[in-house]
């Protein structure tokens, strides 16, 4: 089989096989560890002819494509390399379930991506191949420059590993009741829903003609919209300003702060406010709702994983500052100013933003 290549698809997959790099336990892909290439297939006649090797033709063109062989592991072989199997369909799934238990973000992001993952995976595999063989070829893995940044390569990625297993060995973790003392402390961080007063209203510029118009409001129950129809050109004044509260934007902070102060046992109900001696405001609040939160259950769980990340990274620092103490570590290095950020402001004044440029929330 014939197996190509655009350069395209080849820049694409690359920052991969870098992530993989990266990974615990993949290191064994390049020589350093005791992963071992997927299991010959098993000597056959239908074998030796289904794969030519390089005494062989390739099947002529327009000939239907050979069965694939079976690898010595029991499963089809998926891909060769000189004739001889390079992947069989269980080596790819071991690769992917080695990949997967190194890391569970990978692990999540793997899930994700569904069947194109294996494709993947496989194509990695066989980069790795193509290109440790032209290296070998080549003899590039002899040459000095490629021998410095493999050492840089496998330093950094002892460094990454020692840090990983550094931190796996810090036990700390948060209590419960840390967790519930946190949740009740920063309770405003679960809020779903900030509440408020279901409000609508129209603006009158005299005091007489918003009590005029309050009196319709009143006779048809309440419902503002409902009186304003009415009325010549009024339905379209008519503010729907929906649930205000303390942080409600896009409405002037006066109107706002008088509609909160409204008497809860008045609601539902409709009263003319006076914001200034031009403006007057028909009001209904046809009823209000509570703040709403995450309850305690709801959360908990993802809590507890995000303070126990806390409690080791800080059992961490202090963990390092001890043994750095243990082992004698003096620093004698001046601690560096931060660098300030200077930016050179023009003579132009920022236009003032209010809440009544604002649209409403």
């Amino acid at each position: 089989m014939s197996i190509r290549f655009s350069q395209k698809k080849v820049f694409v997959l690359l920052p991969m096989a870098a992530l993989l790099l990266a990974l615990p336990g993949c290191l064994d892909w390049f020589g350093g560890g005791d992963k071992k290439p997927a299991p010959m297939a098993k000597k056959s006649p239908a074998r030796d002819m289904a794969m030519p090797g390089a005494d062989q033709a390739a099947p002529a063109k327009g000939m239907a494509k050979a069965e694939a062989p079976v690898g010595e592991d029991g499963s089809k072989v998926l891909i060769t390399l000189a004739g001889k199997p390079l992947v069989t369909e269980q080596s790819l799934q071991e690769e992917i379930e080695r990949l997967a238990g190194s890391s569970p973000e990978l692990k999540e992001a793997m899930a994700f991506m569904g069947p194109q993952i294996k494709h993947m995976i496989a194509d990695q595999l066989i980069l790795r191949a193509v290109i440790g063989r032209y290296i070998d070829e080549r003899g590039i893995d002899k040459q000095d420059d490629y021998r410095k940044s493999l050492e840089c390569v496998m330093a950094h990625a002892r460094d990454s590993v020692n840090q990983q297993f550094f931190v796996k060995d810090i036990k700390a973790s948060a209590s419960e009741r840390e967790v519930r003392n946190y949740y009740d402390k920063e309770r405003e961080r679960f809020l779903v829903s900030q509440g408020g007063r279901k409000t609508k209203g129209v603006q009158f510029d005299s005091d007489a003609l918003a009590k005029a118009f309050l009196r319709k409001v009143k006779s048809a129950g309440n419902d503002i919209v409902k009186a304003a129809q009415g009325e010549d050109g009024l339905a379209e004044k008519v503010r729907d300003f929906g649930l205000v509260h303390e942080d409600k934007i896009g409405i002037d902070p006066t109107l706002r702060a008088k509609i909160l102060e409204v008497r809860s046992g008045s609601i539902p109900g409709a009263e003319v406010i006076e914001v200034d001696e031009n403006t007057y405001w028909v009001v209904s609040i046809s009823g209000q709702e509570e703040k709403k939160y995450r309850t305690y259950d709801e959360v908990k769980e993802q809590l507890k994983r995000i303070l126990d990340e806390q409690a080791v990274a800080e059992a961490s620092a202090k963990k390092l500052d001890s043994l750095k103490e243990k082992y004698g570590i003096e620093d004698f290095r001046e601690t560096p100013q931060e660098p300030g950020l200077d930016l050179p402001m023009g003579d132009e004044e920022l236009p003032e933003l209010s809440d009544e440029t604002l649209p409403a929330a």
